[in-house]
């Protein structure tokens, strides 16, 4: 999880470079953007899909 929430922070600070992200464990699937316009948690969220289906070139077991 740490990878990700490394790369994560990557590619958010790309387009918000003041942002700052946290990935948790949960028991439950979801999203929450804290600050922002509505329209930044579809960004983010975007931001979060293309980061995860990416992992095949940033990960490493």
């Amino acid at each position: 999880m740490a990878a990700l929430a490394i790369e994560f922070n990557d590619h958010v600070k790309r387009r918000y470079p003041d942002a700052e992200a946290a990935i948790r464990l949960a028991s439950m699937d979801g999203l929450s953007v804290l600050g922002g316009l509505p329209h930044d948690k579809e960004v983010i969220q975007e931001i979060l899909k293309e980061t995860w289906e990416s992992a095949d070139d940033w990960f490493q077991t």
